[in-house]
């Protein structure tokens, strides 16, 4: 069975709010398209990474091989190599610190165990077509947000699950 192949991207502008956005871009074995992309306040840009890779997973059929393809080493390695060690420490780091990112990691490691997945590298802004795209639809979201905030309109802040008026803060 051929593989779902999934772009994923996150980003964010800290200079801004932490204005952030995530996406993905789904090829299904049948060559049609899936795409999702969302975005939020008061976010960092590893959190929308993670959470470009965690809703694919969360959307798209378990039992399915997929192959996520996402220009974060971050994401890539910490839930294929470093997310085992975070676990038998108790979500210590080596450093001795916590974990950052915690309440995603838990997620995306509980939903990695679900699916048949594997993860690709690819260069970030590289004239790869599907970073590419999954690029362009984040920062057309964080456009969106922003614009959506000067008319008032109500905005999430990450982490929260609150939608805030756009007064606040």
């Amino acid at each position: 069975m051929s593989p779902t192949i999934v772009y994923t991207d996150g980003g964010c502008d800290l200079k801004d709010r932490g204005v952030g956005a995530y996406a993905y871009h789904a090829i299904l074995p049948g060559g049609a398209i899936e795409e999702h992309v969302d975005g939020c306040w008061g976010t960092t840009n590893n959190r929308m990474e993670m959470r470009a890779v965690l809703v694919a997973l969360q959307k798209l059929e378990i039992g399915q091989p997929l192959c996520i393809v996402s220009d974060s080493e971050y994401v890539i390695k910490g839930i294929t190599q470093w997310v085992h060690g975070w676990i038998e420490n108790d979500w210590i780091t080596s450093g001795g610190t916590p974990v950052k990112n915690r309440d995603i990691w838990e997620q995306l490691h509980a939903i990695t165990r679900l699916h048949d997945v594997q993860f690709q590298h690819v260069m970030g802004h590289s004239g790869h077509v599907g970073n590419e795209r999954v690029d362009a639809l984040c920062t057309a979201k964080i456009k969106q947000l922003r614009v959506q905030r000067q008319k008032g309109m109500p905005f999430e802040v990450d982490g929260s699950g609150s939608i805030l008026p756009a007064y606040v803060a």
